[in-house]
């Protein structure tokens, strides 16, 4: 019997037969989709007294969120009621002859407006991921005849 004892641990030095492996490498990626959204609050002039108005400003914010590294460029249609042969934006009424004439910029400039004006372009962006915020300006440069409502519709889009 003493002879099992010293051979028992032996069997544990025996080499052991080695299981079978096999391997394989894959790939992980993803398909990232430049996207942008936009959203504009709208434009809302206090209420006008004819006999007060030289040059009346007000302004809304843009809000503009993409994809970060995406290029931005906007465009802003002359809207529903741009004169038709001129295309400067317009106010209307129900009735065809109450109309306003108003301009947009894209900063706020007293001493050069027209080289503010939304219709000279816009610089392009180039989105870092974040929401960013644009202020976007409105001057009617004169007074309204009598009381009544004005408004307009206006498209934005984003070019990327």
């Amino acid at each position: 019997m003493r002879c099992y004892f010293t051979l028992f641990p032996a069997l544990f030095l025996l080499p052991v037969q080695a299981e079978t492996t096999s391997t394989t490498t894959f790939q992980v990626g993803a398909q990232v989709q430049s996207g942008c959204r936009v959203q504009a609050d709208d434009l809302r002039f206090p209420a006008l007294d004819e006999a007060g108005v030289e040059r009346l400003n007000t302004s809304a914010l843009l809000s503009v969120h993409c994809t970060r590294g995406t290029y931005v460029g906007m465009m802003l249609d002359q809207g529903q009621n741009a004169h038709p042969e001129t295309g400067v934006r317009q106010l209307a009424g129900e009735e065809a002859q109450s109309v306003l004439g108003y301009r947009l910029q894209h900063q706020k400039a007293e001493s050069a407006p027209a080289e503010t004006d939304w219709e000279n372009g816009l610089p392009m962006l180039v989105s870092d991921g974040k929401r960013q915020a644009l202020t976007l300006y409105g001057e009617l440069a004169e007074a309204p005849n009598g009381s009544r409502f004005l408004s307009d519709t206006l498209t934005i889009t984003l070019v990327y």
